[in-house]
């Protein structure tokens, strides 16, 4: 953490990087790190891989778009779990990354300096903890971008990564900011009509396997040819009673797949994705495949069952969790 600080301080021009496929952790992360950095008089923006998602751009109240021409002396990422989370601006970094904030357990040296914390719930506690350290008063706005990724990251408070610490935090950035009670039904529980359609037609492929453990749905390009959100999709398998572990299949492109897994105490799905070049948290990580539907479901089901196995072995798997 001191080596963060006082880079953090005594530098200037940075430019800082969130995953591709950016989530609300990414996000508010980024964006409650830049506020911090301006508070301090420092130029900072931000280097986004995609279009950020409609339900977030509530969040863009200020302009960190990188200006032509600007050079940055220090490039941070933040919640990369590895500089391949970085998509197409990983060749374009290699080398030249400084500072990792990073909280995935299967995070993999790739800057500089790296400021990794498993125990956090989201990279948005660690910034918090950093502003605080720089000696920072949370306004309204950080406020707000830092409980955008802790919700995001816990599910509202649900996951099984949510900390006493991550209480603790969350009600200091409501004693700040005021009732959250808009952004999180609007995040978490609203949907479009074009979701609840896909939602249905995403249904009708549930599987399951070895005796209701395992189950998977398929979003394949036909069916979210519209480009829906389904950030929470991987859940859905996940919640029915006796499942261990739930598997999502996103086509992104013909033959390229991208893997979710939810996971209960009975494996570490971080290291069934690690397998496949992907990797996470205990209980949510991902990977991206490529094949047919057919062979990319014949691997993962081999991974996830040979896990099972193990954890059988261990004693483990006993019973729902």
């Amino acid at each position: 953490m001191n080596q963060i600080i006082r880079t953090l301080k005594e530098s200037d021009d940075f430019i800082l990087l969130p995953h591709a496929r950016i989530d609300g952790d990414a996000l508010g992360s980024c964006l409650a790190l830049a506020r911090a950095l301006r508070m301090l008089q420092k130029r900072v923006f931000i280097e986004f891989e995609e279009e950020i998602p409609r339900k977030f751009t509530f969040m863009l109240d200020e302009d960190f778009d990188v200006p032509p021409g600007f050079v940055p002396r220090v490039v941070a990422a933040l919640d990369c779990g590895g500089s391949n989370m970085l998509g197409e601006r990983e060749e374009k970094y290699k080398g030249k990354i400084d500072l990792a904030i990073d909280h995935h357990i299967s995070h993999t040296e790739f800057a500089g300096y790296s400021l990794i914390v498993p125990t956090a719930a989201a990279a948005c506690e660690i910034v918090y903890d950093i502003i605080l350290a720089l000696g920072l008063q949370i306004d309204k706005k950080m406020a707000r971008d830092l409980f955008v990724g802790i919700i995001s990251d816990t599910g509202c408070f649900k996951f099984s990564n949510t900390t006493p610490k991550t209480f603790r935090i969350g009600a200091h950035l409501t004693e700040i900011y005021g009732s959250f009670y808009k952004i999180n039904f609007d995040l978490l529980d609203v949907k479009s009509i074009a979701q609840i359609k896909l939602e249905r037609e995403v249904l009708e492929t549930l599987e399951f396997n070895r005796n209701g453990q395992i189950a998977s749905i398929i979003i394949d390009g036909h069916a979210n040819k519209n480009g829906e959100d389904t950030d929470m999709f991987p859940q859905i398998p996940r919640r029915i009673e006796g499942v261990l572990v739930g598997i999502t299949y996103k086509e992104q492109e013909k033959n390229v797949w991208r893997i979710s897994l939810r996971g209960s105490e009975a494996i570490d799905v971080s290291m069934v994705c690690a397998l496949f070049g992907g990797g996470g948290h205990k209980r949510a990580a991902g990977a991206t495949l490529t094949g047919s539907i057919k062979e990319v479901k014949e691997r993962i089901l081999a991974a996830v069952n040979s896990a099972l196995d193990e954890s059988d072995q261990n004693g483990r798997n006993t019973q729902h969790k």
